[in-house]
């Protein structure tokens, strides 16, 4: 109904409103850069080059995308080769779940390009939640964005759990309160967290 359709948006914009005021004025040049990596834009068969150009969950954030419009101004889903990665080397890796053992594989069959990343040599590579497959689930969106802000911006996002802040997120959007996050990391076996290339799941 109209009420309930008016509340859902209110409750947006209020996420998208704390998610900026949280990071507007964090200076630009302090800030690390970050990659979205094994996107799956196509359902599981993401490869570590598949990427955002505008993904919605670092620009709520006024995160620093390697990938620009400047470099990709006719697509928003490019897939970048090996050599730019290397040359563009993020701080920060984000990897879809639903794309991990893509990744290992391809980790597998290219050490030599993954040792060359500053990310996967310091440890910054983070698992987030897939949000797109036939739809986009709006409310894992916004709780991955909460998720990468926390990795990102530490100190800007201490005061959120992010299990408790994805459970309130997805009650308040599907307006049924339940433990949304132990669901999830139940069905794909791993959560929010660094990945662990050598398991099945993360740490």
């Amino acid at each position: 109904n109209n009420e309930r359709a008016k509340e859902v948006i209110t409750y947006i914009k209020e996420i998208k409103n704390d998610l900026n005021m949280r990071t507007i004025d964090i200076d630009e040049n302090s800030k690390k850069t970050v990659y979205l990596g094994s996107n799956t834009y196509n359902r599981g068969k993401g490869t570590f080059g598949d990427t955002l150009v505008n993904y919605a969950c670092f620009r709520e954030i006024n995160a620093k995308n390697v990938i620009t419009k400047d470099d990709y101004p006719l697509t928003n889903n490019p897939t970048i080769d090996y050599e730019v990665l290397l040359k563009l080397n993020p701080d920060i890796v984000f990897i879809d779940i639903a794309n991990v053992n893509n990744l290992k594989s391809e980790y597998l069959s290219h050490p030599s390009f993954f040792a060359g990343l500053d990310a996967f040599k310091q440890n910054e590579v983070y698992l987030q939640m897939p949000f797109n497959q036939y739809y986009t689930n709006l409310e894992i969106a916004l709780a991955d964005t909460y998720f990468i802000g926390k990795v990102v911006y530490h100190d800007a996002f201490s005061d959120i759990d992010v299990a408790s802040k994805f459970d309130e997120i997805c009650s308040k959007m599907l307006n049924k309160e339940m433990n949304y996050y132990e669901r999830v990391v139940n069905y794909y076996g791993m959560g929010f967290g660094k990945l662990d290339l050598t398991t099945s799941s993360n740490n």
